[in-house]
């Protein structure tokens, strides 16, 4: 029977711990006492796990609780509570690693969904220096020759309205690949996302290409801007084409 409990005690931890790995975005948005209480239920389970095979001593109640329990408990909080906070950073920051665009003589998705519009597939990479999960949405800004100013929201992971509109079309053509990331993007505390954007762009100027239209522009950026305000978090640079 004990080593029944002892076998039952180490599959919940590993269980536990792979649904912690799986979910960090999930797990990111708690508070930091219950994220504890999680990662201390891991330890514990698997220490109840190994315990049949101490030996006598080390398994006796209060030798094992001594030993084992309490430091484990406290080091769960030392981490949790002291050396954690002290990791925390400044916000969520962008890079892009990569430009790529989709072209006809690329992908004929474009034909498939019935437009013509570029769709400009940047990768990108945000990392998340905060102590909680961070949602964010990418935006790309364009200012041209002349000044004026396009800003360009990434592909929604929900597009609400028509299911004909040329944002659904992308979507549905793009989410079979399992590298694009669609607005809003979520990173887990003190982790990173990488993966690419869709960008459709929409109002260029007749017989002028994207690649063209961006190396003319005086400045083309990415922005990361909060979900509900649109308040600018970053801006970084883009890859010319």
């Amino acid at each position: 029977m004990t080593r029944l409990v002892s076998a039952l005690s180490l599959l919940l931890a590993a269980l536990l711990l792979y649904w912690l790995d799986a979910n960090a975005i999930v797990v990111g948005r708690l508070a930091i006492p219950a994220r504890a209480l999680l990662s201390a239920s891991v330890a514990i389970l698997g220490l109840i796990g190994v315990r049949p095979w101490l030996s006598p001593f080390l398994r006796s109640p209060v030798v094992f609780t001594g030993f084992f329990v309490i430091p484990l408990l406290f080091f769960v909080a030392l981490y949790f509570f002291l050396l954690l906070p002290q990791r925390e950073g400044e916000g969520v920051r962008g890079e892009q690693i990569l430009s790529a665009l989709i072209t006809d003589a690329s992908s004929n998705g474009i034909v498939e969904v019935g437009f013509s519009y570029p769709i400009y597939t940047p990768t990108i990479e945000l990392k998340n220096a905060e102590l909680f999960t961070r949602d964010v949405e990418l935006y790309l800004r364009v200012i041209d020759a002349r000044g004026d100013s396009s800003l360009y929201r990434a592909v929604r992971d929900a597009v609400p309205g028509s299911a004909l509109s040329v944002e659904a079309s992308v979507k549905g053509l793009l989410s079979e690949s399992e590298e694009y990331v669609f607005n809003p993007l979520s990173v887990a505390p003190l982790g990173s996302l990488t993966g690419k954007a869709a960008f459709v762009i929409t109002n260029l100027e007749e017989g002028t290409s994207l690649r063209q239209a961006l190396k003319d522009a005086q400045q083309a950026q990415f922005e990361l801007r909060e979900i509900d305000s649109g308040e600018l978090i970053d801006d970084f640079p883009l890859i010319r084409l």
